[in-house]
């Protein structure tokens, strides 16, 4: 009775175990099918949706201001009257600059058009695309390291706005070519361009150029016990005048030199939002 019991015993757990292995294949099975149903859903999703969730909205006109709210009443050096196109501008023991020319309604070639639409550029809608050509040498004893910051254009109303960005003008097509830090190392000069955004046939007014100078901080305080975070002094702002240019190639127009003559002051309190 009790070997009876046993086997009896044992009949059944050897009978669960067949009835669980066929529920364990069966959910296989069944994860199998859903999972190349789910893979399917998700090749058949339209790119646009796929990728709508990552795009950010184009920056539109407001937002192309130079400055931002922390650099309100930063100052300058500059000087009454603008320079010329051709000129090189010489600000000494630092840099020389010299504009050469602009184009006009640029476009953007086969090899340069942007494979997707991306997020954080500038609304290029209505507006056309400028090139300002210059050449930048440096004539101090450091190294630079390249940042659009340091160029801006001031529109035919007046508005200042920092360097445009697009999606078809990289790091590597514009401005430092990819080499970022340094750019230019003592004595070395560089050709190249920066764009903006202006209304079509907008005649803009001025290219400015700035420069400014690190240097130690030594001030304490309870953001900055230390003393370490060094401290941005304005060396320069070079205002070159665009208006009644014609020609997108400058002729030589001579040497100068930067004597600063009067003071810019940051009074707007655009947000810089590049």
């Amino acid at each position: 009775m009790i070997t009876h019991k046993f086997h009896l015993h044992w009949g059944r757990k050897g009978t669960w175990r067949k009835l669980l292995r066929v529920i364990a294949i069966a959910l296989f099975a069944a994860g199998l099918f859903m999972l190349s149903r789910g893979g399917g859903m998700v090749h058949s999703t339209p790119a646009s949706q796929a990728n709508s969730s990552r795009l950010l909205s184009l920056i539109g006109e407001q937002g192309w201001g130079m400055w931002r709210a922390r650099q309100l009443n930063a100052s300058f050096p500059t000087t009454r009257t603008a320079f010329r196109v051709g000129q090189t501008i010489t600000v000494p023991g630092y840099v020389s600059i010299r504009v050469d020319g602009v184009d006009r309604n640029w476009q953007p070639q086969p090899w340069q058009q942007s494979p997707a639409p991306v997020g954080g550029q500038d609304d290029v809608s209505g507006k056309e695309v400028i090139l300002v050509h210059f050449t930048l040498t440096n004539l101090s004893t450091e190294p630079i390291g390249y940042s659009d910051q340091y160029f801006s254009l001031v529109r035919a109303n007046g508005h200042e706005q920092r360097v445009a960005a697009l999606a078809e003008l990289t790091g590597d097509q514009y401005g430092s070519f990819g080499h970022t830090s340094p750019w230019l190392f003592p004595g070395a000069s560089a050709h190249t361009f920066v764009p903006f955004l202006v209304n079509p046939g907008e005649q803009p007014r001025l290219f400015v150029f700035y420069w400014s100078h690190l240097k130690p901080n030594t001030q304490i305080s309870s953001k900055n016990p230390r003393g370490t975070k060094p401290l941005s002094s304005g060396v320069a702002r070079v205002a070159i005048a665009l208006t009644g240019l014609q020609a997108s190639q400058a002729t030589t127009a001579g040497s100068v030199t930067f004597v600063p003559n009067t003071t810019f002051t940051v009074r707007s309190t655009d947000v810089y939002s590049h």
